[in-house]
């Protein structure tokens, strides 16, 4: 039958014949007139399946020279069927190493994959398995097809897909005689013509787009032009695909074109920025700012980060003294400065005498203790230590009579005040020396009680917080020598002199403001520290001279020395849980000696800004910290977020009304570079240097919704002073004002500077790593910024213009 069909015959013959021709075998076989079972022949007619018509590899299933490129190792093959009965067909695909023209493995063995049944002249596609091909080897494939009842009776022809998954490299230049790059040239509406060398050879396309927002998608917004070969200019230099595109910027200003390659299999390489500045100035302009810089010393090491004892805030002579009078009885606490001369040296010839019992100071560093020949003891604290004075006065007066003066004695005792916490724990120690310098009460004993027994008369350490594991009053201290004193003057001292010494420890017990919280603000608690104390007396007020009784005014309600509030937290960049006090300022120092430009830069700001001088310099003036967008109570993220205001190099986002050109951030073509800095294969970049720092609330990119101090205005970045640290003609760097801008008023509050990316990073990488943590620095603390000033005695911030040479001390 086949072979009738074939031949397209018109009339066949057959015979039929018994299974076997044994007589003994019963046979009948009916004619076509049989009533039933007539003898018959069934035939189902069917055509192959036909050829595959289009072999294809992706995606994105794109050829060249007749070879697929595919972008991943586990590409999609295809191919369409016709047939002519119109029924499903699957693809039989088989794979080959074209190199070796081996298969590669599959389930069905040398190399054949199957695929799903699909109608007839649609996509039937099988996926290469996993681990089969490799990137940048070629292989081929062909394909057959199956209705269900036959194959078609050939292959396909051979085709070849290359696999290619590696983008190309970001482009190897970008070149425009109307526009250099980081330069002005042209002007709004003038046309420039871009030329590109990818640097590769099978680059299919390069893309590019002018000023794109910084919302807009990763794709969004790219026009593309078609790459040609150019050919090799040496042996050394092989042929590159090249290409060439324009752009037209609408307005004068900074702008950016970004430009990437896209490979034969639709790879897309990193995008290369290019600035410029649209517009004709003065660019030779004589500069107002000329710091001559010395050149680095790349292994200087970096200053120690110490914590110095500072004056106390607000612990200054006279200042916050406090009255308690509540009844008629009086206590008036006046912090000190320092301590007196006197007390000094009484303090030393107790320490030299004192016994093994007695309380040593808990401060040991020899800024806290007490000398026979040195200055006075002043009012310092350190982030974990804390050595203040203040007087304590004690006043008894008599209930008012008619027709007499009231009696009224007074005892002033001078007393020192030691803190100390663990910054790695949640001990918390206090001390307190009491020495008595005036007593008006009569030479009595016990006429002044500070404890003694006496149920009104006490002294207690605080620590006024959950976080404590004491009870509402407080801490007894431990004195060493009796806690009250005979009255009376000899001369200018009193009767007895005698001091006393105590100690208290305090413990955190680890709770926190909110301890499933992730902000600073969270995972810290703070504790005011203090002490307190009722005074009173056992003298009895002399009888009026007519005889009448007197009786003393009430006691006063407790006295409290003025507190310092310890902060302890468990925020993990920080370490182990522990406690500081956050009065206190650290100082973050620079190494001038290595990262001298950066140095310089914000000395700058410092000195010559009006509205920011001295930000940062001093405690009085400090910089507050801003950590990062997780813990801060802002949620805001500093690096990234602020640096949109004041470095971004792109339009801000794509629905905000208006767009500033001077804003952008285009660097600087002299830009020196300082690879010396680093041992870094990796070369060295341009960035974009602020002061303040963003991670400041000092940062003009920080709005005032989030708790900015001085948020930039539309400008951003550009209402900054604008500088650069130049490589100059002679090889010397120089800190110089950007003339691409408008010369600077001094009226601007921060600075904006083209600097190696090597010299900006590392003046401030200790910053995170080391200062933030070793002080428990937290979200909103103040800082300070240590730049050395002695290297800048040769500059004259009273002249308007800042010309001068930075040199070492």
């Amino acid at each position: 039958m086949q072979q009738w069909s074939s031949a397209l015959d018109g009339k066949g013959y057959m015979g039929l014949r018994a299974a076997t021709d044994d007589v003994k075998d019963w046979k009948r076989v009916n004619s076509a007139n049989a009533t039933s079972n007539p003898p018959k022949l069934t035939v189902t007619w069917n055509y192959r399946p036909g050829d595959g018509t289009a072999q294809q590899a992706g995606a994105p299933f794109k050829s060249y020279a007749g070879v697929w490129a595919v972008n991943t190792t586990t590409p999609t093959l295809r191919d369409k069927f016709a047939d002519a009965d119109g029924d499903t067909v699957n693809g039989t695909f088989q794979v080959y190493d074209a190199a070796t023209n081996k298969p590669i493995t599959t389930p069905a063995g040398e190399g054949l994959i199957v695929s799903d049944y699909v109608a007839p002249g649609s996509w039937a596609s099988v996926r290469v398995p996993a681990g089969q091909l490799v990137n940048g080897k070629t292989y081929k494939f062909r394909t057959n097809a199956y209705d269900g009842t036959h194959f078609n009776l050939n292959w396909s022809p051979w085709r070849e897909f290359v696999v290619d998954t590696t983008a190309p490299g970001t482009p190897a230049s970008v070149s425009s005689a109307t526009y250099p790059e980081n330069w002005g040239g042209g002007g709004a509406g003038v046309r420039g013509t871009f030329d590109v060398d990818t640097g590769v050879t099978d680059a299919r396309d390069v893309q590019y787009r002018l000023d794109p927002f910084e919302d807009d998608g990763a794709e969004s917004g790219w026009s593309t032009v078609a790459t040609t070969t150019t050919a090799a200019t040496s042996r050394a230099v092989a042929a590159t695909n090249t290409a060439v595109y324009t752009a037209t910027p609408a307005e004068n200003g900074n702008h950016v074109v970004q430009t990437r390659s896209v490979d034969r299999a639709d790879n897309v390489g990193p995008i290369r920025d290019y600035g410029f500045t649209a517009g004709n100035r003065d660019y030779n302009r004589a500069q107002k700012i000329d710091i001559k810089l010395p050149t680095t010393t790349p292994d200087a090491a970096a200053p120690a980060l110490t914590d110095d004892p500072l004056p106390a805030p607000g612990w200054k002579q006279g200042s916050a003294s406090r009255t308690f009078n509540e009844g008629g009885m009086e206590v008036t606490i006046t912090p000190k400065t320092q301590r007196s001369l006197e007390g000094t040296r009484k303090a030393a010839k107790a320490a030299a005498t004192r016994a093994p019992s007695y309380p040593d100071p808990i401060v040991k560093d020899t800024w806290c203790q007490p000398s026979l020949s040195g200055e006075a003891q002043k009012s310092l604290m350190t982030r974990n230590e804390a050595c203040l004075y203040f007087d304590l006065s004690f006043t008894a007066r008599s209930k008012t009579l008619p027709g007499v003066d009231d009696i009224e004695y007074r005892a002033t005792f001078e007393t020192a005040f030691q803190i100390k916490t663990d910054p790695h724990g949640g001990d918390i120690k206090t001390w307190i020396e009491l020495n008595p310098v005036t007593n008006t009460f009569p030479a009595q004993d016990r006429s002044v009680l500070l404890g003694s027994g006496d149920p009104d008369a006490w002294i207690s350490s605080m620590c006024v917080s959950d976080g404590c594991n004491d009870g509402p009053g407080g801490k007894d201290i431990d004195f060493y020598g009796e806690t009250n004193w005979k009255g009376g003057m000899n001369g200018n001292q009193p009767n007895d002199p005698h001091m006393i010494t105590g100690t208290a420890d305090h413990q955190w017990n680890g709770k926190v403001d909110n301890a499933s919280g992730t902000r600073d603000v969270d995972l810290s608690k703070s504790m005011p520290v203090y002490f307190a104390g009722m005074p009173d007396t056992d003298v009895e007020p002399p009888p009026t001279p007519d005889g009448r009784k007197r009786e003393w005014q009430d006691a006063s309600g407790p006295w409290r020395a003025p507190d310092l509030v310890v902060r302890c937290d468990k925020v993990d960049s920080n370490g182990d849980p522990g406690c500081v006090m956050p009065q206190y300022v650290p100082e973050y120092r620079f190494n001038t000696a290595k990262y001298t430009a950066a140095a310089a830069h914000v000395w700058m700001v410092q000195n010559k800004s009006k509205p920011s001088k001295g930000l940062g310099a001093t405690p009085e003036n400090p910089l507050h910290y801003h950590p990062s967008a997780s813990r801060a109570e802002s949620g805001w993220n500093a690096e990234k977020d602020s640096r949109k205001v004041m470095c971004t190099k792109y339009r801000g986002p794509r629905a905000a009304s208006g767009w500033v050109p001077t804003k952008n951030f285009v660097n600087h073509p002299k830009t020196m570079m300082h690879q010396e800095l680093v041992s870094s294969p990796y070369p060295d970049t341009i960035s974009c240097d602020e002061f303040p720092f963003a991670s400041t609330y000092e940062s003009p990119g920080l709005p005032a919704n989030k708790g900015g101090k001085m948020p930039a205005g539309a400008d951003g970045g550009g209402e900054c002073i604008q500088t650069v640290s130049a490589k100059t003609d002679d090889g010397s760097e120089h800190l110089l004002d950007d003339t691409r801008y408008d010369p600077p008023t001094w009226n601007e509050n921060c600075g904006r500077s083209s600097m190696s990316t090597y010299m900006n990073s590392g003046a401030m990488s200790r910053l995170g790593n080391e200062f933030a943590p070793q002080f428990r620095l937290l979200d909103k603390d103040p800082y300070t910024v240590d730049v050395g000033d002695a290297w800048f005695k040769a500059c004259d911030t009273s002249k308007t213009d800042l010309v001068c040479e930075m040199k070492k001390p």
